[in-house]
This record gives C-alpha cells, structure tokens and sequence, in this order.
C-alpha cells in the first residue's frame, strides 16, 4: 500500500509539472485518494478527517496571510514603498556599483512587507530602469530585482505564520532560520552584484511597449513612515529577544498597518483601512485556496494510517544522519524548480508531512525553508520571475541559469549550518 500512495503523490506531481492540472485541484485531490487508501472500508471517516480537519488546519497561517496583504496595500497605495525606492536611487547616483546595493536593499526592506504581482510590477517599474539606466545588463537588473524580493520575504512576518501552521514549529526557530537564509541570500546577491555588475556598459534596453502602466504617482510619504515595513519584524524579533515574550503576528501586522496611514494619511484613515481590507482579501484570495489545499494534504499525509504505512518505507529511503540530510537535500534542492515536490507552497507540503515522522519538525522546516531560496528565487514558474523575464526583455530559463549557482551556494551552506548545528 505504501508504494500505491507514493504512486498517487508522484501521478500528482506530474500533473502538476505538466501544468495538466493546477495546485488548486490537485493537492485536494492527492488529499482525498491517499487518505481513502489505507482503509476503503470507512470512507466517510477519511473524508471527514480531509474536510472536517484539513480544511481549517492551516486557518491562523491564513488570517497571517490576509493581514499581511492588508499591509502591504498600506505600503503600496500610501507611496511608502515608492518613496524608499527613490530615496535610495538619489543615494545611490548613477554609478552601477553603488545603485547595484542600494536598490537591492531598498527592493528587500519593501517586500519585508509587500507581497503579490501587483507589487511586483509596481516596485519593478520603479527599480528596474534606474538599475539599467546607469549601464546595468537587463539580465542582472533582473537576477537582482529577484534576490531583493526574496531577501525581504524572509523576514516577512506573514510567512512565518505558514511555517508554524503548517510543520507546527516554533516562532522562534522559524525567525532563526529565516535569519540565516535572508543573511545568506544577501551575501548571495552581493557576491552576484560583484561578479556581474562590476563594469558600466550602457545597454539600448528600453521599456517594454507593452508593460503593464504603473499606478498613478502616490505622494511622497514622510520619513517616519518609511520604518513601516520594518514594524512586524522588529516586534516579533524585539519582543521574544529582549523580553522573552511571544509577540503575535497578526497583532504585529495591525500595528503597522495603523502606524503607516496614520503616518501619511492619518485624515483617511478609515476610508484607507476599508480599501486595504477590501483590496488585501481580494489579493490574496489565490493564496487562501493553496493553504485549504495544503492543509487537507498535511492532515491526510500525518494521519496515523498513512504514517505508519510510509514511515517504513521512508526509513530505507531517507538519510538519518546530519551529513547525510545535507547531501540528500542539498542535491536534491533544484526539485523546489517547477512546482516540485520540495516546493512547500505545493507538494513540497506532502513531502513535509511524511518526512516529519522521521525527521524532528525543525529540520523539516529548515530543509523546506532552505531549498525554498532557489524555488523564491530561480523558479520560471513563478509570477513573479514570468514578469520580470518579460519586462527586461529576458527568456526566464536564462534568469535561471544566472542565479541557481549563486542561491545554490547559499542552500547548501543553510543545510550544512542546521545538520551541524541543530540536530
């Protein structure tokens, strides 16, 4: 039975790598078929488990995931991100060295808080031709557009809230992770930034014709509100570090919210939070379906059934040692590409669930979050990545193949540090 459900897991991988059947479709319907398969007897008990328990199973990461997307229309529509990206292309000037750094930071501190392709082309339509104005190739404006995301989204409070969920593991060591890879990814980024962007050659890169337009020049935000973005992070990290004390996420994000208009638009605030809920849900509303997905598959792939039908078989499979768990995951990193299995915003949340009966949940998340870098930042299938191919004028595989070898550096260092470090 064990080799039928792993059959079902793999089928679902195809079809997903194919793009025959999309996430939304396919993570339910891997939940339903591997949770009937251990005992066909009693399908209404393995239904309800799927849609009694894994429905809502992940519904705190999801409230973590709304509130984030709040903020980050706070952020967008009040000109804070807007105004942290010109105030560091002034400071930057016009020599590549210097505008390579300062906007790759500028783009990470924004998306400590944005999220979505709407800020994606937003913040894009901003950096990108500053960064290729002064010379840069437009393939290396968009290799480090793409670093600065996704430096920025591991310290995005929002996303920690999906690992809890999800692999039910402390804030802490969640915080602690995200800290070494955004710390890697940086190095990373700059190591790129030295190796590529080290001559000026002016390009006769234009703006793509058809791009879609930017919104309408928000006002300039005051200085105290550019801290924004910067809020949830410095209380959940301050107040767990300083004071010992578990600062919640979602209270985190509201204070920045509230912080952010009252410092831009303190006379519109309600009329501003109205349109950020409305405009955040909406947003985020693909993202809400995934997470109902992936909590049904979890439940289904740690019932006790499933467990103690793959747990054997997993054991003659899987490394057991700290040296052996950095190889295996460290080359098998590149299967976070394409919607693969160590993508956890997918079937990477399956693999998730059945190696957590033989790993401890940390280095599950460490791994999962480790081979993320390359998924957050390499993957063609992304939107994001689709978009900035697109906009620089880039076939999205050549965006590929300029980053994996610097993010594959820093997936494996991750590795190593959590093998040795806290096994």
């Amino acid at each position: 039975m064990g080799w039928v459900i792993l059959a079902v897991f793999l089928v679902c991988a195809v079809l997903m790598y194919t793009k025959k059947l999309p996430a939304l479709v396919a993570l339910p319907l891997m939940a339903i078929v591997i949770a009937l398969l251990p005992d066909l007897n009693e399908p209404l008990k393995s239904l309800t488990l799927v849609f009694g328990t894994g429905v809502p199973r992940l519904a705190a990461a999801m409230m973590n995931a709304v509130f984030g997307a709040i903020l980050a229309y706070v952020v967008y529509s009040t000109g804070i991100a807007e105004t942290i990206i010109r105030k560091a292309a002034e400071l930057a000037g016009d020599k590549v060295l210097p505008v390579a750094v300062i906007m790759t930071l500028a783009v990470s501190v924004a998306f400590v808080a944005l999220g979505g392709l709407g800020s994606v082309i937003m913040v894009g339509t901003l950096v990108l031709p500053i960064m290729i104005g002064v010379g840069m190739r437009p393939l290396t404006a968009g290799s480090l557009y793409l670093l600065g995301i996704s430096i920025g989204g591991s310290w995005n409070v929002a996303n920690w809230g999906f690992y809890k969920d999800t692999l039910k593991v402390p804030l802490e060591t969640i915080s602690s992770f995200a800290t070494i890879n955004g710390a890697l990814l940086s190095v990373a980024a700059l190591a790129f930034i030295l190796l590529n962007a080290r001559r000026s050659q002016r390009t006769t890169w234009a703006m793509p014709a058809k791009a879609p337009a930017p919104a309408a020049a928000a006002p300039s935000a005051p200085a105290i509100a550019l801290i924004t973005p910067l809020i949830p992070v410095g209380l959940v990290l301050g107040y767990k570090y300083a004071m010992n004390v578990a600062f919640d996420i979602n209270l985190a994000l509201t204070i920045a919210i509230l912080f952010g208009i009252l410092t831009t638009k303190p006379r519109e605030i309600i009329s501003m939070l109205s349109a950020a809920i409305t405009e955040g849900i909406k947003n985020v509303a693909p993202v809400l379906g995934l997470m109902v997905g992936i909590g049904m598959a979890v439940t289904a792939l740690m019932s006790e059934p499933v467990r103690n039908i793959m747990t054997p078989l997993l054991k003659g499979i899987v490394p057991t040692s700290p040296i052996g768990y950095v190889l295996f995951f460290g080359l098998l990193s590149p299967l976070a590409l394409y919607r693969g299995p160590l993508n956890l915003y997918g079937l990477g949340a399956g693999v998730g669930a059945i190696l957590a009966a033989i790993f401890s949940p940390h280095l599950v998340m460490g791994a999962l979050m480790s081979t993320g870098m390359i998924q957050g930042v390499c993957d063609p299938t992304n939107t994001h990545n689709a978009w900035t191919a697109g906009f620089t004028k880039n076939d999205v595989n050549d965006i590929l193949k300029a980053t994996l070898p610097y993010v594959f550096a820093a997936t494996l260092i991750a590795l190593a540090f959590i093998g040795l470090t806290r096994w």
